[in-house]
């Protein structure tokens, strides 16, 4: 059996310190995320939060409700696992007639065989979804180990009508 990479997947006694910044689109309509955090779960979290800041252009939240959907997502690595989570959430906003107005993440594990997987959700409103276009992961996420967490770098890219 392979040995575990021991990055912690969720810290349950430490302070998540999770953060996001989204850089400005580009000429070539790209912008780059970098999401970070105390452990893997809090890092992703972030992400998909910057995730949802570029989806929305920054609009203001629209009125909360109680109505979620379920996110799932699995990676061989973390750099995996951080691609199919953004493309789960992304699919989620495309699909949904609802605006997003938050969005969480419960947990990561470690696969049987290896890997990883994760679950969380998106939060709705009652408000019906912008119309505006979602942007795309223009390449595999990197992934960072810090001596203070673990940082996720992801390319965007904003595919114009």
């Amino acid at each position: 059996m392979p040995r575990r990479d021991r990055t912690p997947l969720h810290d349950i006694h430490g302070e998540s310190n999770a953060r996001f910044t989204v850089g400005a689109w580009d000429a070539a309509n790209v912008a780059v995320l970098e999401a970070s955090g105390s452990d893997v779960r809090s890092a992703l979290e972030a992400g998909l939060r910057a995730v949802l800041q570029l989806a929305t252009a920054g609009e203001l939240e629209p009125p909360a409700s109680d109505r979620s959907v379920p996110l799932r997502a699995e990676g061989d690595d973390l750099s995996e696992l951080c691609f199919d989570l953004i493309e789960d959430f992304l699919d989620e906003l495309g699909f949904s007639p609802f605006a997003c107005h938050g969005v969480a993440v419960d947990g990561v594990l470690h696969r049987f065989g290896g890997g990883y997987v994760a679950w969380g959700y998106a939060l709705e409103s009652t408000a019906p979804a912008p119309k505006s276009i979602l942007p795309e992961v223009l390449k595999m996420p990197t992934v960072e180990s810090q001596a203070d967490g673990i940082v996720f770098r992801v390319a965007m890219v904003r595919v114009d009508a």
